[in-house]
């Protein structure tokens, strides 16, 4: 059965757009109609998706017969999101809509400060940040914030905790990073990973880290996040 496809690509819904996608349709109403499925996206965006159909009406699957006498019986369906409401006035099939974004990047900065010539302490300074979400969103992005250290000969690690909380989250991995001299080791381990805002809001159950007045203290916190993709 025939069928096309009807992509309205939105290139600046997220910050840092790649350009518009080679298949985009100018706008819904653009009669731009292509023949296959769209199965890899190379632009980021919002897209709007619309669908036809060719009905058959006969055993003759192609047009291919001789003289093609039922090709004049052959016809498109109406494209699926034609925006048909209900007696509520609510639309009852609207376009498919596929959202294009990338990976956050947890990236940091570090600057390490030696006793003695050998490193006693380490500063860290958290540059991490969605690439879809930069500028227009006061965390870049970003809703929680996991920070783990060891020293290199250790087999688990010596710090592990979340926070929802950029700003907290690099203050605790400094105050944990100091007088490492003392502790007998000096060669550490970082890892540091974040998630994005653009999964589905959910309910969860987390332990959080946050600073309290008598030091810091992880937590179970049941909050609605997007849970990031």
């Amino acid at each position: 059965m025939a069928q096309k496809w009807h992509y309205f690509h939105n290139p600046n819904y997220y910050d840092n757009n790649q350009g518009v996608a080679s298949f985009n349709a100018t706008s819904e109403d653009d009669d731009k109609w292509i023949a296959h499925e769209v199965n890899v996206f190379d632009k980021v965006g919002k897209y709007e998706v619309d669908y036809r159909i060719k009905d058959n009406p006969v055993p003759d699957k192609s047009d291919n017969s001789p003289g093609n006498p039922f090709h004049e019986y052959r016809y498109w369906s109406e494209d699926y999101a034609a925006n048909r409401t209900d007696s509520s006035g609510h639309i009852t099939n609207p376009h498919a809509v596929i959202y294009v974004h990338r990976r956050p990047l947890a990236e940091y900065d570090f600057v390490a400060h030696k006793a003695n010539d050998v490193v006693d302490s380490v500063d860290v300074t958290n540059n991490a940040y969605d690439l879809d979400h930069e500028y227009r969103d006061a965390n870049k992005g970003l809703n929680l914030y996991e920070w783990k250290w060891k020293f290199a000969s250790d087999s688990s690690w010596r710090g592990d905790a979340t926070f929802d909380s950029a700003t907290e989250g690099e203050a605790w991995i400094n105050a944990q990073l100091k007088n490492l001299r003392a502790q007998g080791m000096t060669n550490i381990l970082i890892q540091y990973r974040v998630r994005d805002i653009d999964g589905p809001a959910e309910l969860e159950t987390l332990n959080i880290t946050r600073k309290t007045a008598s030091g810091w203290k992880t937590s179970s916190d049941t909050t609605l996040r997007n849970q990031g993709a």
